[in-house]
């Protein structure tokens, strides 16, 4: 679980560099079009780590339940499980905020 959260805190960073880029390339919008683009693109590929930080939570979540730690305490591994859901309506959300200032930038 400390290990999700770690990851889960990183994919939260994430999210916030991307909304600091996506600002930085809105206020450059009109004085430098090739620099805004640049933060433009930071904030882009910040929300794709996320896709692998998502990758890399659900690979963890399943090498636990096919542990010896699972089977001796499966309730744990279900609260750590649904812990991570609530982890990740939460990243989707901001995801969301930030990818619709992503999508507008053009």
């Amino acid at each position: 679980m400390k290990l999700i959260k770690c990851v889960s805190n990183e994919m939260h960073g994430n999210i916030g560099e991307a909304r600091e880029k996506i600002r930085k390339a809105y206020e450059l919008k009109e004085a430098d079009r090739g620099a805004a683009m640049w933060f433009c693109d930071m904030a882009e590929a910040h929300i794709k780590f996320n896709i692998d930080g998502h990758n890399v939570v659900e690979k963890l979540i399943e090498s636990y339940k096919n542990s010896e730690g699972y089977k001796r305490n499966p309730e744990y591994a279900n609260g750590m499980m649904d812990a991570w859901k609530a982890m990740h309506a939460d990243l989707l959300s901001e995801t969301a905020e930030v990818r619709a200032m992503i999508e507008g930038f053009e």
